[in-house]
């Protein structure tokens, strides 16, 4: 009889421990997924201008740049994997690129660091990181 209950203590434990594991991954592609909608709102809102709407560097204000925005789609071609934190300080405003100028502009850097909330601001600099990441050519 006690075989019988440690057995069947074992057994549920195991599939319950099997439940657990898939509804994470469930709730994980759900955290993710809600991410990637963030990034991109944001990357339409503050990024799409210049670098269009699929991140090739075409967007409507290109043509007025001097220096033609670059294709996101291939940041992570360059040293064959994506530099996260590197974008997050491009992003922000603390790594400055030639065709941003100055600290202050582009203004959705200004936009990032000065939210009220600092958890705020990290988190749409995150959510903007990983939505670039996502959309990495291969």
């Amino acid at each position: 009889m006690l075989r019988r209950v440690i057995s069947f203590t074992l057994v549920s434990a195991f599939l319950l421990t099997g439940v657990f594991v898939i509804l994470s991954e469930q709730a994980f592609s759900a955290t993710q997924k809600n991410k990637n909608d963030l990034g991109r709102k944001l990357y339409l809102n503050h990024c799409a201008s210049c670098h269009g709407t699929k991140a090739k560097g075409d967007g409507p204000a290109a043509l007025a740049l001097k220096t033609a925005p670059p294709d996101l789609t291939r940041i992570a071609k360059v040293d064959g994997k994506f530099p996260s934190l590197k974008v997050k300080r491009i992003i922000g405003g603390d790594d400055l690129i030639s065709g941003h100028g100055s600290r202050e502009m582009p203004i959705w850097g200004k936009v990032f660091r000065e939210q009220r909330d600092q958890t705020i601001s990290f988190g749409y600099m995150y959510a903007l990181t990983m939505y670039l990441k996502s959309i990495q050519a291969n």
